[in-house]
């Protein structure tokens, strides 16, 4: 059975500037299970992360432009409703690039389950998720990061230099913190 899917599209690139309203719109669409795409999921938790800007230019990155007048993607958090694929069942819960929309439908390729915890669920679009993951890869990793240690955090304004900034405290660390303007401090 078919069902509408509402989403986000961005009708124009915004070279410069902050975004505005005018700049994206509201479409559907129908949508429904098929052999390839056999998961429907409503999403409930999207997130609207800094890279999601530069894609809002036709100037090369290291990942496309969103397309004009398509669904745009970015990290979400969602429920199975239908699932025709025996490793995913309804109630599941699950973590996608499938942002900006209320229902899709994907195959089992494109869904990480979510084994959630005594924690808001949304957490794992950040400490828990790919934020925390960064920040964790470089201080432990590649950082090598000792408690007691002094750290300097350029960045530490965005959403993983915070959240190193965090780990790094809970440590007991010394941590030296700048920003890229007064705004961000």
């Amino acid at each position: 059975m078919p069902v509408t899917s509402k989403f986000v599209a961005l009708k124009n690139y915004i070279p410069t500037g902050l975004p505005k309203e005018t700049d994206f719109e509201i479409k559907t669409k129908e949508i429904s299970l098929d052999t390839k795409n056999n998961i429907l999921v409503l999403n409930l938790w999207i997130s609207v992360d800094p890279y999601m800007r530069a894609r809002m230019t036709e100037r090369k990155n290291y990942k496309p432009p969103f397309n004009i007048g398509e669904e745009m993607e970015g990290y979400a958090l969602g429920i199975v409703k239908e699932s025709k694929d025996k490793n995913f069942k309804e109630g599941d819960i699950v973590f996608s690039n499938f942002g900006m929309r209320d229902y899709f439908v994907c195959n089992s390729n494109d869904l990480k389950k979510i084994e959630p915890m005594n924690i808001p669920i949304q957490t794992y679009l950040g400490p828990l998720g790919m934020t925390g993951h960064t920040a964790y890869i470089g201080l432990f990793k590649h950082g090598e990061l000792k408690p007691g240690q002094t750290i300097l955090v350029s960045s530490a304004g965005g959403s993983v230099g915070s959240t190193v900034c965090q780990i790094a405290k809970n440590m007991g660390c010394k941590v030296i913190a700048s920003t890229g303007s007064d705004e961000k401090s």
